[in-house]
């Protein structure tokens, strides 16, 4: 059985957070895939990795109009740092979009547009819906009303009957850990899971749920920003990186391929964010790159700059990208298909874990998802296939504004 460090462990967890996410199905798919027999926890065990119940889940699918926070994967083996002690160690995972959820697109990752003052809104209460505004100050430190909503939720939404933690939420868990002891937390997502991580990390730390402490971290993979400059101060001042190793080894640092489109998101402004930022995005498989991706790329950028506020990447650490060798891309869908075989296979490669197993039904009823269903589940890209059918409609828009 192959051995993995911390690192690799986190990573597992990230990718078991998502395990559901490669099929179409019920909640049950989230109680399967906390238990040993299934074919995505049993990919973690089968490679060392641990696995554990996952007490906090999603809302039924169905309805599209329900909100829907990402599942919070919460698992607590004994885990080894370096130069460290072994600790009781809970990851807390956070899984991407769902891919048939309004609520994912219209409140998490379309809303960059309407801000949240962070520290407001953590003052005021972190089990609050946070209040937005579409006109910012830039010394405030904002997040997007979608990282804002969705963590909300993933502090409130409570586990459900039949798994590990039944009828408790997030925000009563962290509050029963107490404030000593030897536990450590680990904060992990990848895509918009991390994006989601540092916010629900630092609202942990600022709301006093969680007392500032060194046994806290934080491991993102290929995460867009979710806030401003003042919040990745905020962030880093909380949780300063840390370097362990030279390559995936390290928290606290947002790890990110350079060919992937998702982390040069939201950043409007290149010369404040040159290595990350949205205008690298159409030209990232070919310069100019497809006309349709341009404009699309314009359109997101005018509802972000309406704002008056610039998101800032989070700090990072990013490994050279290896092109895929397809064409040039000369349509949205070929675009698409190009940014998502840069958006996880990549990570699976850098970091030493492999992916889960593909298979064409996953058991359980629950059947794969189709390449335009994996595609809306990916953060930016998922955004960038969803304005895709409204193109003449945001070319409208910027015309009219810009009139």
């Amino acid at each position: 059985m192959t051995s993995y460090d911390v690192f690799q462990q986190t990573f597992g967890m990230s990718i078991a957070s998502n395990a559901a996410g490669a099929g179409v199905g019920t909640q049950e798919l989230y109680r399967k895939c906390s238990r040993r027999d299934s074919p995505h926890s049993s990919h973690l065990t089968a490679n060392g990795l641990p696995s554990g119940d996952l007490p906090l889940e999603e809302c039924p699918r169905g309805r599209r109009d329900r909100p829907r926070p990402r599942v919070g994967c919460i698992a607590q083996p004994r885990c080894h740092i370096r130069g460290r002690s072994v600790h009781d160690t809970y990851v807390v995972a956070i899984a991407g979009t769902a891919t048939f959820s309004q609520y994912d697109w219209t409140d998490v990752n379309l809303r960059v547009g309407t801000l949240v003052d962070f520290d407001t809104w953590v003052a005021a209460g972190v089990k609050d819906v946070p209040d937005g505004v579409t006109l910012g100050t830039p010394t405030v430190s904002y997040v997007s009303i979608g990282a804002a909503l969705a963590v909300q939720k993933l502090f409130t939404i409570a586990a459900p009957a039949g798994v590990a933690g039944a009828g408790t939420n997030l925000y009563d868990f962290f509050a029963g850990l107490g404030t000593s002891g030897p536990s450590r937390i680990i904060f992990t997502g990848h895509s918009l899971g991390a994006a989601l991580s540092p916010t629900l990390a630092l609202a942990s730390v600022k709301s006093n749920i969680i007392p500032p402490s060194t046994n806290l971290r934080v491991y993102m993979t290929a995460g867009p920003s979710p806030g401003n400059g003042p919040f990745v101060t905020a962030f880093s001042a909380t949780f300063p990186p840390m370097n362990v190793g030279t390559t995936y080894q390290v928290w606290n640092q947002n790890i990110y391929n350079t060919l992937d489109v998702v982390p040069q998101a939201w950043c409007t402004v290149p010369v404040e964010c040159p290595d990350q930022n949205t205008s690298k995005i159409p030209g990232m498989y070919g310069i100019p790159g497809p006309k349709d991706v341009q404009d699309l790329i314009n359109g997101m950028n005018f509802l972000i700059g309406g704002t008056q506020v610039v998101y800032k990447p989070m700090p990072g650490r990013s490994f050279p990208g290896v092109p895929s060798g397809l064409p040039m891309p000369t349509t949205i869908e070929e675009f698409l298909f190009a940014a998502l075989l840069q958006h996880e296979p990549p990570y699976n490669v850098y970091i030493g874990v492999p992916a889960a197993s593909k298979h064409e039904t996953l058991g359980h009823g629950v059947a794969k998802k189709t390449l335009k269903q994996v595609l809306y589940s990916s953060t930016v890209l998922g955004e960038l296939a969803v304005w895709g059918e409204h193109i003449e409609e945001i070319r409208a828009m910027i015309a009219a504004k810009s009139g």
